[in-house]
């Protein structure tokens, strides 16, 4: 394509064909140039992206610890509660039999 360029601009000297094409190619070195920084620039905003989702992953994360150790506790809490009724619930019982064979024994006396 740069030989189709400089072919159909009519010179009028070597010198002047040779400041085109310089400048020719000075334009195509800044193109490049601003399209690396472009690129440059979505590379930063990427990695941003990355570090912002890493960070919010690891605050779920956390957040995911955090609420599978309260479920934990919960459960914890609810068996010992369990166990304490059990153990009421016996004691009352043990209790009852107790005082209907204290009634029993009195009123066979």
């Amino acid at each position: 394509m740069e030989q189709a360029a400089q072919e159909d601009v009519p010179f009028q000297s070597d010198h002047l064909k040779e400041m085109f094409v310089r400048q020719q190619r000075e334009r195509e070195v800044q193109l490049m140039l601003n399209r690396i920084q472009l690129l440059e620039q979505e590379e930063e905003k990427v990695r941003n992206n990355i570090k912002k989702q890493t960070h919010k992953a690891d605050q779920l994360m956390k957040m995911k610890e955090y609420n599978e150790q309260q479920y934990k506790n919960k459960l914890r809490h609810r068996e010992m509660v369990e166990q304490q009724i059990h153990a009421q619930k016996q004691k009352i019982k043990n209790e009852k039999t107790f005082h209907e064979e204290v009634l029993f024994n009195n009123r066979a006396n």
